[in-house]
């Protein structure tokens, strides 16, 4: 009952005497047009409206007595029905309130019947410039020329004000509040939400938005529209109410259902029933996924996600827009000889661990000049089982998609004549004119992008050369005219034999 009673509006009575107090305090025929109901802190436009229900047809201040009438047989097929739990209505319309009957719950239930059947409201006021007035520092309206009676007073946003009696005069005081919403990002390397995060495309991004409550708004209904850069992760929506004492978790279909129209990513429409049972201390956060995609900006303004409630009377009022930003950002590799001047013919693999790991999957998408240019491939192109993750071809490479991080690169492939690198190379991406690449006459700097130095040796010596083959030759000769001699002097011996 104290939520209740937070939420709903102060019932506000201000007894003024009609007439001077050398008469008597009893007052009749009250259909004059001579009363007033002044609604207090009202919110700029915003709209208020009287409903009567009862005409107060004599009262007594002295007495504190007071007869009312049905005032019309619209309110008394109400009165007679929905309403006889809290009113009695006898057979000449004469009306009397049943000892210990809940009011709140007596206004909630005429003012439902009101809009349902579409009963006309007695006046309305839209409270702007020309209607508001101040008395100190107290924003208010004045609804004038009332018949005396019992009204139901409505605000545009949400439940109402209350229900008074106009005799001649009565004061109510605004107790709505505005609801606000607050949309933020997780940083994946802090753990942290803010306005704003850093992702490489194919990873997951989380949301949140904190809705806090306004007191007697009604109707929530939650919008959400990510850029294309961004696809919503189905069913990933989960809904906690955070108060002072703990955290509760709604239920999908009961407090709140889902809806995803061609115009928006996703719509939350909250229940009014559970609304009801929320104070203004109370908060409603919504958490949900989305994966950064292959339409994501690379660099740029990066990809929005964009967020607002609307609540009141059908739904008429809206808070401010609220918008998160995820950022993806491009590195530029340039392989080089010792001089810096550019080499073709090297292989790379991008990892994001310095040992280990699998390779991250890129796409190669268009040369632009004399640049290659891969893109870190998304979950859904990766898991497709005809599936190749590009290989990186250097001299001058441009990689899109990445996080604000530290990757590392394997050489794979060395050009040809050149030594391949012993150990996997790292860069870290700041998201600044530091990642490109810079050149000065034909040289590339080191302390922009990232430059990878091949180096060669000079050739080894080796056996097989001209000397070995000159001392094969000489060799041979000897043998074959140490050869000749011997049969020389055998053939000699023999003679002389």
């Amino acid at each position: 009952m104290k939520k209740i009673f937070k939420m709903m509006f102060v019932l506000a009575l201000l007894l003024v005497q009609l007439v001077p107090a050398t008469l008597v305090n009893a007052v009749s025929g009250t259909n004059t047009n001579n009363g007033k109901i002044t609604i207090n802190n009202v919110s700029e436009d915003k709209t208020y409206a009287i409903y009567q229900i009862l005409q107060l047809e004599s009262y007594n201040t002295d007495t504190n007595s007071y007869s009312y009438k049905v005032v019309s047989d619209t309110w008394k097929t109400f009165l007679n029905g929905a309403g006889s739990a809290y009113v009695e209505v006898n057979e000449q319309d004469y009306v009397t309130w049943k000892s210990g009957a809940d009011e709140i719950a007596f206004s909630k239930l005429a003012l439902e019947y009101a809009k349902e059947n579409n009963i006309p409201a007695t006046k309305t006021i839209t409270a702007n410039e020309e209607t508001i007035k101040n008395d100190a520092g107290v924003d208010y309206i004045e609804f004038t020329d009332l018949n005396l009676g019992y009204y139901l007073v409505d605000s545009s946003l949400g439940t109402l004000c209350g229900l008074t009696t106009t005799k001649p005069n009565a004061s109510v005081n605004e107790k709505n509040t505005v609801p606000t919403v607050n949309k933020e990002v997780k940083e994946d390397s802090t753990g942290e939400y803010t306005d704003s995060n850093t992702a490489q495309i194919g990873q997951e991004v989380e949301f949140k938005t904190t809705i806090t409550i306004g007191e007697g708004a009604i109707n929530y209904v939650l919008y959400d529209k990510m850029s294309e850069g961004l696809s919503y992760v189905p069913n990933s929506i989960v809904v906690n109410k955070v108060a002072s004492d703990g955290t509760e978790s709604l239920v999908t279909d009961t407090n709140y259902t889902v809806t995803t129209p061609s115009e928006y990513t996703f719509v939350i429409t909250f229940n009014n029933t559970y609304i009801a049972t929320l104070s203004d201390t109370d908060k409603l956060v919504v958490t949900y996924k989305a994966i950064l995609n292959d339409k994501a900006v690379v660099e740029g303004n990066g990809n929005p996600n964009e967020t607002f409630l609307k609540y009141g009377d059908d739904t008429n009022h809206t808070t401010d827009t609220d918008t998160t930003l995820t950022y993806t950002y491009d590195f530029e590799i340039v392989k080089t000889k010792t001089d810096y001047k550019i080499l073709t013919g090297a292989e790379f693999a991008l990892y994001t661990s310095a040992t280990g790991g699998t390779a991250i999957p890129l796409i190669a998408l268009t040369d632009e000049g004399d640049y290659k240019v891969y893109r870190v491939a998304t979950t859904e192109e990766a898991s497709d089982p005809e599936f190749k993750s590009a290989v990186i071809q250097a001299g001058k490479v441009i990689i899109r998609g990445l996080d604000k991080d530290t990757y590392y690169l394997e050489e794979t492939k060395a050009p040809e004549g050149y030594n391949k690198l012993p150990a996997r190379v790292d860069f870290t991406v700041t998201g600044t004119s530091s990642d490109d690449l810079l050149v000065t006459d034909e040289v590339y700097q080191t302390n922009h992008g990232l430059v990878v130095v091949n180096k060669t040796g000079a050739e080894l010596p080796s056996t097989g050369g001209i000397g070995t083959m000159l001392f094969i030759l000489i060799g041979s000769v000897m043998v074959i005219g140490f050869g000749i001699l011997l049969v020389t002097k055998l053939r000699m011996a023999k003679i002389e034999d």
